[in-house]
């Protein structure tokens, strides 16, 4: 069963207040592999991908899987806000691109660019490595961003996501770590990219046209995991990054003047269970959503106290069903 429990796909409108448990609705998967990426835009409009290659859609009420890519293993999957087009992204330089809501695939060529494991941009460009986020930004542009050096743009229009360009520079680099995630501003050219290494902030004001800025403040300890933001697209300087780490509160952090400075958040009901590594963040109609390890899932209303959603330890025998 896929409990309709990661990030958007919660159904966030069923969380009235900060401290209910929410209403939730499991629905058959179809599948019993690692599900890495969720894409949600509604009750007809969502998709998931699993880390063994495969990509299912929602018809009617169960899931369908509409392709398989035995060599990559999937870490994101994006669609255009109400469109037709989406991207899903992997391993082994690995991008698929529908143009049909998802019922068809095809794979993608991306150039060579930066390079896959070193943040350099003075080296020999390299074929695409694995690819950890794949966005479309606030000019309809789709973006890649990849290990080491490797970031890619696909202008808007009919064709995005059909033909890449490098977009981190050389010899310099616009941005001279690796970006796990990013979050654009709505109806403009600009973003802020994350890295993976202490949450490095570099936002652009112009599509990495020129080089990008550091930002004073930081997304979270860690420098191994993928980290990932999400943001308020009404107040784009609201955004909350995670990463998986070691757990523990460092591995989270907000911003409400867009990275000027962080904080920290509260737990409003840590009774209720510990925290674990947290794997993904989004936000929608209000809500900020967290899931990670041991199915810990977290919400807030107020982007700042984060409540336990629910407790996923089964009963035991001495307690009732």
């Amino acid at each position: 069963m896929l409990l309709v429990a990661s990030l958007t796909a919660l159904g966030l409108g069923t969380l009235a207040t900060s401290a209910s448990a929410g209403i939730w609705t499991p629905i058959a998967s179809n599948t019993t592999e690692d599900i890495t990426a969720i894409e949600y835009q509604g009750a007809d409009r969502l998709w998931f991908t699993t880390g063994a290659g495969r990509i299912f859609k929602r018809v009617g009420g169960t899931f369908v899987e509409k392709k398989f890519d035995a060599v990559t293993s999937f870490k994101d999957i994006e669609f255009q806000p109400g469109g037709a087009i989406g991207l899903a992204v992997g391993t082994n330089g690995r991008v698929w691109r529908s143009g049909d809501s998802g019922d068809t695939w095809n794979l993608i060529a991306v150039p060579n660019g930066g390079n896959a494991t070193s943040e350099r941009c003075d080296l020999v460009p390299e074929p695409l490595g694995d690819v950890d986020s794949v966005r479309f930004d606030g000019l309809g542009n789709a973006w890649l961003m990849a290990g080491g050096s490797q970031i890619f743009r696909s202008l808007a229009g009919p064709a995005v996501g059909s033909t890449w360009a490098y977009m981190n520079g050389a010899p310099n680099c616009r941005i001279d770590q690796d970006i796990d995630d990013a979050f654009f501003v709505p109806g403009s050219a600009a973003g802020y990219f994350i890295a993976r290494s202490f949450g490095a902030v570099w936002f652009t004001s112009n599509g990495l046209a020129s080089d990008a800025t550091v930002k004073p403040a930081g997304a979270g300890n860690g420098f191994e995991d993928v980290r990932r933001v999400a943001g308020d697209a009404s107040n784009p300087n609201r955004q909350w990054a995670v990463t998986p780490g070691n757990g523990g509160i460092s591995y989270f952090a907000r911003t409400t003047d867009g990275w000027s400075t962080e904080s920290n958040w509260t737990i409003g009901n840590p009774d209720l269970r510990d925290v674990t590594k947290p794997s993904d963040v989004d936000f929608s109609g209000g809500t900020v959503l967290v899931a990670g390890s041991a199915g810990m899932i977290q919400h807030s209303i107020d982007g700042a106290t984060f409540f336990f959603t629910l407790d996923p330890e089964p009963p035991t025998s001495e307690e009732p069903a």
